[in-house]
């Protein structure tokens, strides 16, 4: 039986492969990702508040088209913007009610004031889908669900990630040793680590008060931290500076290894960066270091 898409949107394949999924288009991942995400935002609000009467859950997401330069595969998609409420995004209920809204992401800059009647119907705004008038265990019960299962598969799509870093560090620097307890640390260091993308994504989906996807659209966001995670942190594991990708991609295109004038070209071109000439020594170094591969069926036990 062919699974519909709330079923697909939570199926590893289409976390671990992200936005280069052919299952999903992106305005199809887009619609389930804000469902999933308007619930638990829902129930984030709802977990501080007090009261055994109805509440009223504003809409989370307002469906726009962006006014920035996107890829071209993207183009012409709508995507969920976050909604900045100037009144709490989940309040009791007393009856109808009016609340200002400002949206600024993606190019579009709007602001406004809605009125919500008795029945959740949002006026006053373009596109807006309605508010939800329910109770707080409600929010709470359905909720949870969905907090928890983002939770679950960003935990499981940041940790095939590792695999996809230490495929391209492989890719730079062929033949480099790394073992099966680096894949370890590494992978827990992105879990439960100090650099966890998991806490600033599910923030940026759940907050209310914060703004959200602002500069791309969520799914390139959170892809993009995923992976930029996950290669920094194998990096610092096998031993690398946190810029010796660039400190060695400088050497090449100079085409020398000589620390002074790698010095000289990396002050030029990144002058905030402030890399010393020992940061240089032990990126060179990390670049010739001896190699042995781990075996690839031990890999693909370990990750899958």
């Amino acid at each position: 039986m062919n699974k519909n898409l709330y079923e697909r949107f939570f199926d590893e394949p289409i976390w671990a492969s992200g936005p280069d999924s052919p299952d999903l288009t992106p305005h199809e991942w887009s619609l389930e990702f804000s469902k999933w995400g308007q619930a638990a935002c829902w129930y984030k609000a709802a977990e501080n508040l007090d009261t055994d009467g109805e509440v009223l859950a504003l809409p989370v997401w307002a469906w726009r088209k962006p006014k920035i330069q996107m890829p071209r595969t993207k183009r012409g998609y709508l995507f969920p913007l976050k909604i900045m409420w100037g009144t709490p995004i989940v309040a009791p209920f007393d009856g109808p009610t009016a609340a200002t809204w400002s949206i600024d992401a993606l190019g579009n800059s709007e602001e406004g004031i809605a009125e919500i009647d008795r029945c959740g119907t949002v006026s006053g705004t373009d596109s807006f889908s309605p508010a939800l008038i329910t109770t707080r265990e409600d929010l709470l019960e359905k909720g949870e669900l969905a907090y928890w299962e983002l939770y679950e598969r960003i935990r499981r799509w940041t940790r095939a990630r590792t695999s996809d870093a230490l495929n391209k560090i492989y890719a730079e620097i062929p033949g480099i040793k790394v073992s099966s307890t680096d894949l370890e640390i590494a992978a827990t260091e992105i879990e439960t680590g100090p650099r966890n993308p998991m806490k600033k994504i599910l923030t940026q989906i759940c907050d209310p008060t914060n703004p959200g996807f602002t500069g791309a659209d969520p799914l390139r966001v959170i892809s993009t931290e995923i992976r930029r995670t996950a290669l920094e942190v194998m990096r610092l594991q096998l031993g690398d500076t946190q810029k010796g990708w660039k400190i060695r991609r400088v050497a090449k295109e100079i085409g020398t290894e000589n620390i002074g004038e790698i010095y000289e070209e990396l002050r030029t071109r990144y002058p905030s960066d402030n890399t010393g000439l020992a940061a240089i020594r032990k990126a060179l170094d990390f670049a010739v270091a001896s190699s042995e591969q781990i075996n690839a069926i031990e890999r693909e036990a370990y990750l899958g």
